[in-house]
C-alpha cells in the first residue's frame, strides 16, 4: 500500500509506551465521529481548486461539486490550503460510497465532512510525481493545535453559502485523563454504531493541542476508537479441520444471527478447539464481540469471548 500523504489515525495499541505516557499528561481532548467513508484532500491555491487526492495521493475526480462548495463556504482566496475530510453520506453504505468515490466522473450524491485544514507545499501539479506535503512548513510539523484548525472549519463558514452536501463537522470537547477520554469516546462510538448501523465507524480521539504531522501517526495526535458490540448467540455446530503443518485441530463455531449463519474462530484457545473437536458445543450459548455488521448482515471481525452459563 502506498504511503499516506496525510496525518494517519492509529489504534491505541500502536502507540509506544513513551507516547502513551506523554498523552497521559494531557487533559484536554476533542472527540469526533469516525465516518465510514473515503478520505479525501481538497487543494486550493489562492482561491483556485488545483486538485483532489485520496489519502495515498491518487487523483479523485468524483467530487467537483464539493470543491465548489468549499470555495463558497470558506475564505480560501489566499495561500495554499488543504482541507482534509471524509467523502460520506448518512444514507449510503461504505461499499456504495467507495464505488462512487473511485469514479472518474462526478458523483454528485456524495457528501463531504471536513475535519482538518492545513497549509500545503508543492513542486508543481503533477500529483503522481510531486505529491504535496500537507501541514509541513520547512520540514517541521504544522504547529497550529487541532482545536484551532477545527475552529477554523466551524467558525469561518459563510452562512450565506448556497445549499450543498458539505456537512458541518461535529465534535465534543472533553476534559479529563487519557483513560477517561477513551472511555467516553468508546461510549460515543458504540452509540453511533447502534443507532446508525454502518454509517459511522467509531470515533476519533485527539489531544486538543495536537499538531499535524504527516506519516505513521504514532505520535497519538489522532487515535481510532472502534466500537465493539456484544452478541449472545447459540452454537448450532462447528466447522472442523486439522492443520497438517501444525499438527493441531482447528474449529470455527457456527451460529445464527439475524437470519444469517455466522462463524467465529478467533479467541478460541487450543484447549477449547480440542474440546469442540472431541465432544462439540452444540446448544451452548456463547458471547461474541464484533465491530457491528457488514452490508451482507455478517459480523465484522467477530471474536469469541466466552461461554454464557447464565442463560
Amino acid at each position: 500500500m502506498a504511503d499516506y500523504i496525510v496525518h494517519k489515525a492509529v489504534e491505541r495499541s500502536a502507540l509506544s509506551a513513551k507516547t502513551t505516557q506523554a498523552l497521559e499528561a494531557n487533559e484536554e481532548w476533542i472527540i469526533t465521529p469516525k465516518y465510514d467513508g473515503c478520505h479525501a484532500v481538497f487543494l486550493f491555491d489562492d482561491g483556485k481548486h488545483v486538485g483532489t487526492l485520496s489519502r495515498t495521493g491518487e487523483p479523485v475526480r468524483s467530487m467537483p461539486h464539493i470543491a465548489t462548495a468549499l470555495l463558497d463556504t470558506y475564505p480560501l482566496a489566499a495561500g495554499r490550503i488543504a482541507i482534509c475530510g471524509e467523502a460520506w453520506s448518512p444514507g449510503l453504505e461504505f461499499n456504495e460510497i467507495s464505488g462512487l468515490f473511485r469514479r472518474h466522473t462526478p458523483s454528485p450524491q456524495l457528501g463531504f465532512v471536513p475535519f482538518d485544514i492545513v497549509p500545503f507545499d508543492h513542486n508543481g501539479y503533477d500529483w503522481q510525481q510531486n505529491l504535496p506535503t500537507l501541514g509541513v512548513l520547512d520540514g517541521r510539523a504544522y504547529p497550529a493545535p487541532y482545536r484551532k484548525r477545527l475552529a477554523a472549519l466551524l467558525d469561518q463558514r459563510n452562512p450565506k453559502a448556497p445549499p450543498s452536501l458539505l456537512i458541518k463537522p461535529r465534535h465534543y470537547e472533553f476534559v479529563g485523563t487519557l483513560q477517561m477520554a477513551w472511555d467516553f469516546a468508546s461510549v460515543m462510538a458504540q452509540d453511533h454504531k447502534r443507532r446508525t448501523d454502518s454509517f459511522y465507524d467509531g470515533a476519533i480521539l485527539a489531544p486538543a493541542n495536537g499538531k499535524y504531522i504527516v506519516g505513521s501517526g504514532k505520535g497519538g495526535e489522532f487515535i481510532k476508537v472502534k466500537p465493539l458490540i456484544s452478541y449472545t448467540v447459540q452454537v448450532t455446530g462447528a466447522a472442523l479441520d486439522f492443520g497438517t503443518k501444525t499438527g493441531k485441530n482447528t474449529a470455527a463455531l457456527k451460529f445464527m444471527l439475524d437470519g444469517h449463519e455466522q462463524k467465529v474462530s478467533t479467541g478460541l484457545t487450543q484447549q477449547q478447539v480440542d474440546e469442540i473437536t472431541a465432544v462439540g458445543w452444540d446448544g451452548y450459548h456463547i458471547e461474541v464481540e464484533a465491530m457491528g455488521l457488514t452490508v451482507n448482515g455478517l459480523l465484522r471481525e467477530p471474536r469469541f469471548k466466552g461461554i454464557r452459563t447464565d442463560i
